[in-house]
């Protein structure tokens, strides 16, 4: 015997798919059948774009050739490494350049078939001297993800290494481009000037060029870039400054020393901007490598005569000579020529002598030896004449104290830097030299030159603090009146089996000093690979579990705690930081829930202990119904059940069920129903959590009232039953219909079955001091609701209506034989063939029934038609972490239908619900009856 199904294939993007259909049937295993689609991806080749060299500042365009190797065609989207998932692809592709400094990459979308080629141009534009490399990633259509790399082989760089760097003033204007400033001093028209400018070139051979050319002065604000429009290029129209060497070949690895002459002609200000132009270099365009600005003024000569104006009184003899004194004095920045004119007219001659001279500045040095007043006349001979030169100097000696002569430090941490400033004020105008000469561990000695004596700085500081933390719970924690630890982690009482619940630990560093942290779970540790992977019922994840807790850091632990057992729950919590001793925190729960589920209804993440509703309408006095019912034991523990069957009666006024056991409630049987040796209670004496002190001999129960315990009509077998782990057993929940005891048209039958969950295996009931776990009358049971309806299958339909079959004859009729016969027909309600027999009493008889007819037999099957409301269904660009939801409606046409929901990828994908009844309201008729169901992604 074999089936055909065709399977239809309808992909919403061009990604790998793999997934697998689950085929139930009667037996017990269900068969896996996997699913795959594939296709051949599309392949780009190269994998590394290398650049090459550019200069610092430059900007540099480089294609390379991209083809797709591969055999299936593709679109192509490119965005730095950093910036996957991109949050809005769409806007991504009105960019053509990705961007990633200093790289630039395009087009950032195309599309390639296979073999097709494309130019792939990468901008490059360093702004340090450094080697430079970045990851970008290529997202193809197909759901694939790959990363290449953009580097290049060597900077370019330029340093200008010149000892002294100037500013521009504050308010000063300035060139918008230039990266240096050169100011030289105010001086006097044609006068030299000249600055050292050392220029060091950290790589290759480069042939270099100056330039002059009028600044680009445009007010910007601070940190603003100015617009391609507001540079220009127009060459100096002065020769005020120049530099030398104008052009050459800057050696690599080497200091190039250049000489900046400024030499002005005229009274005016002085601003230009020499400009560097490399040319020729490896790979480089002529770009520009450095820009100076440079700025300088002048100021006229400063020439006194003294006295400005010569008066002769009297009268002078005709040809007498007469002579007159005056000082001329030169007060420019720099050495004067002078030439005095010969004035002549018809009645005298008036001449200055020397008629031409030079005006030279004196420099006087000197070199005192010890602090004085000192005040003294120098008499200077100078050509054609002498002079004085009176000098005054107030001779000092270095003078520094200390503004506070004692530094405390205070809040000091051990192995924590701590850093305090003292002040030096120097007393006087001269410069001095200082160098601290001892640093001990109460003073520190500084030396100034010129001073005799050393100063003294006293030093104190407080007892280092050692590394200090501590734990503590959140403000909106709900504390529990159980704890009786500082801190303690309490996930509640009512904690619901295979519901994760999360609780957070704060940890807090009260001091300055850095310590790393590693924190780990005692007993129910949480495995990499899977969770609950040692089988122990419970596991507690910390995130994050180790990393560096920062001076005064609060670090916000998140401990989330998964079960697939029930069970009181204890563990602890192991919190190591730095050096210090390891802190426990406990950790409890309590967790309730059935682990079992029946094949029927499938697992539940609520209601778990409710079990299907079975049986329907029966025949009285029939035959024993039995419907088997599969029940699936997914966790890693043997469970026993021990199955008790109850009545439901009308008006039954009990509130209570006192339960009497004698030993123990359900101990374990073996095959042919015996008891077996219980053994001794050694381990449950030894479980720090149990109540029970020694084996019980008599327990008492109380619990609410369910029914009347009998195995009649309802009835389970067998009535204690162990699940294996990780598999399943099967049961036989059976129904004897009663024979009522007077005719009526329909009665019912309810009940419930109860099943009492034990555990065998001594590990599994309880791990001292770290799990307790309630077993029989402790724990609640599974429920089975048991309903039945018994219904006549043969029913009478007489010609006349009325509540007995008439007959009628005169006396006349008694002195002949005769009969009178009425019919009836009986109707059989069932869906079986059902046997029968009549009988009465004389005067009465029962009368063959007629000839057999021969009825038209028609029989009409539903099949129902399941469909969804589209066939494709997109989550577009997910974050991970991140849950997106989308909503569908199935709908189904026919006869009701049970349907369940699978998938392959549950722990991404997850259908609520994902299973159900569709029950039409007509079901011969055409309307159908829908579902909302809501299809969530979390990458």
């Amino acid at each position: 015997m074999s089936c055909k199904y065709s399977l239809r294939f309808i992909p919403d993007s061009l990604k790998d798919y793999k997934d697998f259909l689950v085929v139930e049937t009667q037996a017990e295993q269900v068969l896996l059948v996997p699913i795959e689609a594939q296709r051949p991806p599309p392949i780009l080749t190269p994998r590394v774009l290398d650049c090459g060299y550019c200069l610092v500042g430059g900007l540099k365009y480089v294609e390379f050739l991209c083809q797709n190797v591969g055999q299936s065609s593709g679109t192509f989207c490119i965005i730095p490494k950093s910036q996957w998932p991109f949050p809005n692809l769409r806007s991504l592709s009105r960019t053509y350049f990705s961007e990633q400094p200093p790289f630039a990459v395009g087009p950032s979308l195309f599309q390639l078939e296979p073999g097709d080629t494309t130019v792939i141009e990468v901008v490059f534009s360093p702004t340090t001297a450094q080697k430079s490399r970045q990851t970008y990633t290529f997202v193809c259509d197909n759901c694939q993800v790959k990363d290449f790399s953009i580097e290049e082989g060597q900077l370019v760089a330029l340093e200008l290494v010149s000892e002294e760097k100037e500013l521009p003033e504050a308010g000063e204007v300035h060139d918008v481009t230039a990266e240096h400033y050169v100011q030289f001093d105010v001086c006097n028209p044609h006068s030299v000037q000249h600055k050292r400018l050392v220029i060091r070139n950290n790589h290759l051979d480069l042939p270099f060029q100056w330039q002059i050319r009028q600044p680009n002065l445009y007010p910007l604000p601070p940190g603003e870039v100015p617009e391609p429009s507001q540079i220009h290029f127009h060459p100096a129209t002065d020769d005020a400054f120049r530099i030398s060497p104008v052009a050459g070949l800057l050696p690599p690895y080497q200091d190039q020393e250049f000489l900046l002459t400024f030499c002005p002609k005229e009274l005016k200000d002085y601003h230009s901007v020499c400009r560097l132009d490399l040319r020729d270099a490896p790979d480089v365009e002529t770009v520009i490598a450095m820009e100076i600005e440079v700025k300088g003024s002048t100021e006229p000569y400063q020439i006194l005569l003294e006295p400005y104006a010569i008066i002769i009184p009297g009268e002078i003899f005709v040809c007498t000579t007469t002579h007159r004194q005056f000082k001329m004095w030169n007060h420019s920045k720099t050495f004067i020529l002078f030439q005095w004119e010969k004035l002549k007219s018809s009645y005298h001659t008036m001449v200055v002598e020397p008629p031409t001279g030079r005006i030279c500045s004196v420099e006087v040095i000197f070199t005192p030896q010890f602090c004085q007043q000192f005040k003294a006349e120098l008499e200077l001979e100078v050509e054609n004449g002498r002079g004085h030169l009176w000098i005054q100097a107030d001779v000092q000696s270095p003078q520094v104290c200390l503004l506070n002569c004692k530094l405390t430090f205070t809040e000091i941490y051990l192995g924590v830097p701590k850093s305090a400033s003292v002040t030096l004020f120097n007393q006087t105008a001269l410069p001095a030299k200082f160098s601290w000469l001892e640093l001990t561990e109460v003073a520190a000695l500084c030396e100034v030159e010129g001073m005799n004596l050393p100063l003294i700085l006293g030093i104190a500081a407080s007892t280092p603090k050692k590394l200090s933390v501590s734990y503590s719970l959140p403000s909106d924690f709900p504390l529990n009146g159980r704890c009786t630890s500082p801190v303690e982690l309490d996930f509640g009482d009512d904690v619901i089996l295979k519901n994760p619940v999360t609780r957070q630990l704060l940890i807090t560093n009260q001091t300055a000093i850095a310590a790393p942290f590693a924190i780990e779970v005692e007993y129910f540790t949480c495995f990499v690979s899977q969770l609950l992977a040692d089988g122990r019922g419970a596991a507690f994840r910390v995130v994050p579990d180790s990393g560096l807790l920062g001076p005064f850091e609060t670090q916000t632990v998140a401990v989330t705690a998964v079960t697939d057992m029930w069970g009181e729950y204890s563990d602890n919590l192991i919190c190591k930081v730095g050096d210090l001793e390891a802190v426990i925190i406990p950790l409890r729960m309590a967790v309730r829930g059935c682990p079992l589920y029946f094949q029927m209804t499938g697992p539940r993440t609520d209601n778990q202990f409710q079990g299907p509703i079975i049986f329907g309408t029966c025949i009285p006095g029939g035959d024993t119904v039995s419907h088997p019912l599969r029940i699936n034991n997914p966790s890693t523990f043997d469970i026993r059940m021990d199955w008790e069957t109850y009545n439901i009666e009308k008006d039954d006024s009990k509130l209570l069920d006192v339960v009497l056991a004698f030993g123990e409630p359900f101990p374990p049987k073996d095959a042919d129903g015996s008891e077996e040796d219980g053994g001794d209670a050694e381990g449950e004496e030894g479980c720090a959590l149990t109540s029970h002190a020694k084996k019980k001999l008599v327990s008492v129960h109380i619990r609410p009232h369910v029914g009347k315990l009998s195995d009649y009509p309802f009835c389970i077998n067998p009535q204690q039953i162990v699940i294996p782990a990780k598999s399943g057993a099967t049961i036989h929940v059976s129904f004897t219909p009663l024979t009522p005891s007077e005719s009526v048209s329909e009665s019912r039958c309810s009940g419930l079955a109860l099943g009492f969950m034990s555990l065998d295996f001594e590990m599994a009931a309880c791990v001292p001091g770290k799990v307790r776990r309630a077993q029989g009358l402790e724990l609640q049971p599974v429920r089975v609701d048991l309903q039945a309806a018994m219904k006549p299958a043969l029913l009478v339909q007489m010609e006349e209506e009325g509540e007995a079959l008439e007959f009628k004859a005169s006396a006349g009729d008694l002195l002949k034989e005769f009969d009178v016969s009425q019919t009836f027909q009986l109707r059989n309600t069932s869906e079986v063939a059902l046997h029968f027999r009549m009988e009465t009493q004389p005067p009465f008889s029962v009368l063959k029934a007629k000839q057999k007819q021969i009825v038209p037999l028609c029989a009409h099957l539903l099949l129902s038609t399941l469909s969804l409301s589209t066939d494709r269904l997109s989550f577009g660009v997910c974050y991970v972490g991140q849950t997106k939801s989308r909503e569908i409606t199935l709908s189904c046409r026919g006869s009701h239908t049970y349907w369940k929901s699978t998938s392959r990828e549950s722990h991404v994908f997850k259908v609520t619900p994902n299973f159900g009844l569709l029950r039409p309201k007509e079901p011969h008729g055409t309307c159908s009856v829908k579902q909302h169901l809501q299809i969530s992604f979390t990458p």
